[in-house]
């Protein structure tokens, strides 16, 4: 019983490394690497060298010679086919003594976008937290990673932050992107008589009804047979009147109009409603729109 214990031990923690992506891992070359190269045959040509930024390195007889991206074999078999036209049958080695940390540039609705140093491994939320973390107005559900290649992968932050599904906080490497876009402007303006009139953020299929009672709901004096949503350009809207008050008596949610974003919903008051004064209200309301955000 114990040696099967072990073995099932032994094969869960294998397949573990296996599914971290951390078991068979091999760090290429990357400019900023620090090199020890040997040459056993010649010890007078062996150095320690930096890679530039193009990527190459600099060696007596050869001159520059590009290793950024190959791992330290195939580093060392390139200089070796270069010294076979100076020395028989060369042996060299190519260790790397010290690596420049891994690097992603993190863009978009954080607090300081730039490019910062990560750990091998390190995941998404690691990467904003490095850049300060998220802004208001981030756009959580459509953040992305951009990997090598310009391969773009989706990565949900709503989905990770609010609902806890860490598959979305995927790993980052060496190069990558992560960019937190700008969410959409997707507000509409709740007016008239209701508790607190303002700018609302729309969530989903938000109807007139549901913006309604986001505001705190109607007052005692708003005429809910004549709601209007006005849509549009203000200088000709397009103006849609709502009987809110008898989809409340009959129950028939059919004739709730789902909003867009930059619609207004206005509850008058009762008695006659003054057109020209409400989109006049309207207009006032949208010229001081930052003040309500």
């Amino acid at each position: 019983m114990y040696a099967l214990l072990k073995r099932a031990f032994l094969f869960i923690s294998i397949v573990l490394l296996f599914l971290s992506g951390s078991a068979f891992a091999e760090r290429l070359i990357a400019p900023g690497d620090q090199l020890e190269v040997t040459v056993w045959s010649d010890k007078e040509l062996s150095r320690t060298v930096t890679v530039s930024a193009d990527g190459k390195i600099t060696m007596p007889l050869i001159g520059s010679i590009k290793v950024a991206g190959s791992n330290e074999d195939a580093a060392a078999k390139l200089i070796a086919g270069v010294l076979v036209h100076y020395i028989i049958d060369p042996k060299v080695s190519v260790g790397i003594v010290k690596a420049r940390p891994d690097r992603v540039f993190v863009l978009g609705r954080v607090k300081s976008p730039g490019v910062y140093d990560i750990q091998r491994g390190s995941t998404v939320l690691e990467g904003i937290s490095q850049a300060g973390g998220l802004l208001d107005k981030a756009d959580l559900d459509h953040g992305t990673v951009i990997r090598a290649g310009n391969k773009s992968e989706p990565v949900n932050l709503k989905a990770l932050l609010a609902g806890g599904q860490m598959q979305e906080n995927v790993q980052i490497n060496d190069g990558d992107v992560i960019i937190v876009p700008e969410r959409a402007d997707n507000s509409v303006y709740v007016l008239g008589k209701v508790s607190n009139p303002g700018l609302y953020q729309l969530e989903d299929s938000v109807t007139v009804m549901g913006a309604i009672a986001r505001s705190g709901g109607s007052t005692n004096r708003a005429n809910l047979k004549r709601v209007t949503v006005i849509r549009g350009d203000l200088a000709k809207p397009e103006r849609m009147e709502i009987n809110v008050q008898d989809i409340i008596q009959r129950g028939d949610k059919s004739k709730d109009i789902i909003l867009k974003a930059g619609d207004t919903v206005y509850v008058p008051e009762l008695g006659a409603i003054d057109w020209d004064k409400m989109l006049q209200r309207v207009w006032m309301f949208n010229e001081l729109k930052d003040i309500w955000k």
